[in-house]
């Protein structure tokens, strides 16, 4: 797990949350073989790195990097009634967005958010949060 999940995890275990477990995933297919035994639960995943060019264009390469995490949340859905997911997904934009990770990594901003599956008894949020930081081949 890469210190930016751990931060993450961290974070969103802070205080008195609305939730009842958070826990890292290496990959979203992971969630049908780890179903949270409580709900709400949280899972934060990596999804994707992206690097940029290089910016000294020659020598050691200096390079900043996009990183996507996201947030799982996982409610419970009883009784064919569509869950509320609203005020829980505030609660992890409240302790995420804007928030600085590290000191090397720009502050967490909004990427989106989608549906992720509707299984008897739960259904399935995932928030998607981007930051930056740079790769400085001198520092390797």
């Amino acid at each position: 797990m890469r210190a930016l999940d751990v931060a993450l995890i961290q974070r969103l275990q802070q205080g008195t949350p609305s939730w009842h477990s958070v826990a890292g995933l290496m990959a979203l297919s992971e969630l049908a073989d780890r179903p949270p035994k409580r709900l709400p639960a949280l899972f934060v995943v990596p999804l994707s790195e992206q690097a940029r060019s290089d910016v000294r264009g020659s020598g050691p390469a200096l390079q900043t990097l996009k990183v996507e995490l996201g947030v799982v949340l996982v409610v419970a859905a009883r009784n064919q009634q569509q869950p509320d997911l609203t005020p829980l997904r505030a609660e992890i934009r409240q302790r995420l967005f804007g928030w600085q990770p590290d000191d090397t990594a720009e502050p967490l901003a909004l990427a989106g958010g989608q549906l992720m599956s509707v299984q008897s008894g739960s259904v399935a949020w995932l928030d998607t949060f981007h930051t930056e930081y740079t790769e400085d081949a001198n520092l390797a």
